[in-house]
């Protein structure tokens, strides 16, 4: 007998995150490619890693992994409050969908935290070098 309170595998999970994407046009536009991570940084496009998230900022949450600054065109990674590379990787990939919503598409109102997230886990298992790229482009150390 099966026990169905068990966590699913990534190997279980990768083919139902791709069925969900599959008939969503917003988290399939939202993939990132190498080409979009170039137009990023032409576009003035930072990634800065901190320990912690500054406290006078209006939505400061001491929980949070990561957060997009549209005026500044800035993510800023707070690596205190990650407790693995895995979570790492994917706030990085996660804030740069972000930037490229708002940088490239522009079409914000129509995207949840939903198609973000689920395109930040495609783009994770599709297309890891993206990720690499981001890395050295950004001289974005290791977790």
């Amino acid at each position: 007998m099966k026990n169905r309170n068990r966590t699913p595998t990534k190997i279980e999970l990768e083919p139902t995150l791709k069925k969900l994407i599959e008939n969503n046009l917003y988290s399939k536009k939202l993939i990132l490619k190498i080409e979009e991570i170039l137009e990023l940084a032409k576009n003035g496009y930072e990634i800065k890693i901190k320990k912690r998230q500054n406290k006078n900022i209006s939505n400061y949450n001491k929980y949070c992994y990561g957060m997009y600054f549209p005026d500044k065109k800035l993510t800023e990674i707070y690596k205190k409050n990650i407790s693995d590379e895995l979570n790492y990787n994917l706030t990085i990939i996660h804030e740069t969908i972000h930037a490229k919503e708002d940088l490239i598409f522009d079409f914000n109102r129509f995207i949840t935290e939903w198609h973000t997230e689920l395109a930040t886990h495609l783009t994770y298992i599709q297309n890891r070098e993206v990720l690499n790229f981001i890395k050295e482009l950004y001289k974005i150390e290791k977790f």
